[in-house]
């Protein structure tokens, strides 16, 4: 396990220092003169599941494919609605047969086809639109345990990373994630860059670890050939080729950086009984998450108002801030399409329900 760590470590400096380029500067302020505005939004339908024919635990991964039919994965639920809402089946059948999962990661969609990545053992399922099974494919490389499904483009692309044992150590370390692709035709894996996170971490091998993750990787498919990342606790946004294999931009702006709130509470991590309390981090991580809407990419920031909500700021996709709003919600931001967002609320009884609101602001549609 330790030469393995040590080789993902030296190919995550390696491959880094491939890709290395000059970053985009932005200014503080973006190209709108009427940014800082709050974004005005309508709502559309919501789903719910009180009907009783499916439920929400941890609804998440939702996704709109061209026509807009809705899915939307849960625990041992992939589930599909149709443009108004309305629910129309579950995918997820239990099982270890052809079609069948234990447990389901992540899934893309591809033309009128799902392609789902199932964990233990790693395996991606092909279904069509209806749910009638068309393909599988059993990965059978000497990989780790543990991989992230992220696309398919030609290949099916993964995010792999074994973790990192410190002999009992309590360190910060800087955490490899490994993007790669998978060719089903010609049954190769290919290593292709790291974007590492860090993190705190302790453990050791055979006892296993415990950690925090001090910064996270984003990553968003864009345009079925490219990836917009962030994994640095910094406000950074990288924007990766699938086709040419390289990363083609990357671009940050002047942000102020928030720090942690008053009440803020730190983690504790537990190991071979006893306790360790990573330190207060000086400022939150710059980015929460990436959407895009309409071509234009959506960068939601750790800046919040009280009254206003989160802050976003708009890229166009050769890096340049050409917008910023803020956006108040009863909820978090899920996913967004063509003129429309989708917020995951819960109300007084602790339901949660998935709603889907218009985009009134006509200045983002250009």
């Amino acid at each position: 396990m330790k030469n393995a760590l040590t080789f993902l470590i030296l190919l995550m400096v390696s491959i880094s220092f491939l890709s290395s380029q000059d970053v985009i500067e932005n200014t503080k302020n973006p190209l709108n003169p009427n940014a800082g505005r709050v974004l005005k939004i309508e709502k559309v339908f919501r789903i719910s599941d009180e009907s009783g024919e499916f439920y929400f635990k941890y609804p998440r991964n939702l996704k709109i494919s061209p026509a807009g039919t809705i899915f939307i994965s849960d625990e041992n639920q992939l589930l599909k609605f149709d443009d108004n809402g309305n629910f129309k089946q579950n995918f997820f059948k239990k099982g270890q047969g052809p079609g069948e999962f234990t447990y389901m990661g992540n899934y893309c969609l591809k033309d009128e086809n799902i392609i789902i990545h199932n964990i233990m053992p790693n395996k991606l399922v092909w279904l069509d639109f209806d749910g009638k099974f068309l393909n599988e494919y059993a990965i059978q490389h000497n990989l780790p345990s543990r991989l992230d499904f992220v696309v398919f483009y030609n290949e099916y692309y993964f995010i792999k990373y074994v973790f990192p044992y410190t002999e009992g150590k309590f360190l910060l370390v800087d955490f490899p994630q490994i993007l790669f692709s998978i060719s089903e035709s010609e049954d190769k894996v290919k290593d292709l860059i790291s974007f590492p996170i860090k993190l705190y971490t302790v453990g050791s091998e055979g006892q296993g670890s415990s950690m925090f993750r001090l910064s996270k990787l984003i990553i968003l498919p864009f345009k079925e050939k490219f990836l917009f990342v962030s994994h640095s606790e910094e406000y950074l946004i990288k924007l990766y080729d699938m086709e040419n294999e390289k990363i083609i931009r990357s671009f940050k702006r002047n942000y102020k950086r928030v720090k942690p709130p008053k009440d803020y509470r730190g983690v504790k991590l537990g190991f071979a009984g006893k306790s360790y309390s990573p330190p207060r981090p000086d400022y939150l991580n710059d980015i929460n998450n990436l959407f895009v809407l309409d071509g234009l990419l959506w960068v939601q920031t750790s800046t919040k108002d009280e009254d206003k909500g989160y802050l976003i700021d708009v890229y166009d996709f050769d890096g340049k801030f050409i917008d910023s709003f803020f956006i108040n919600l009863n909820g978090s931001l899920l996913a967004t399409d063509r003129d429309s967002i989708f917020v995951l609320e819960k109300d007084e009884n602790e339901l949660l329900s998935i709603v889907k609101y218009k985009v009134l602001d006509k200045s983002l549609f250009p």
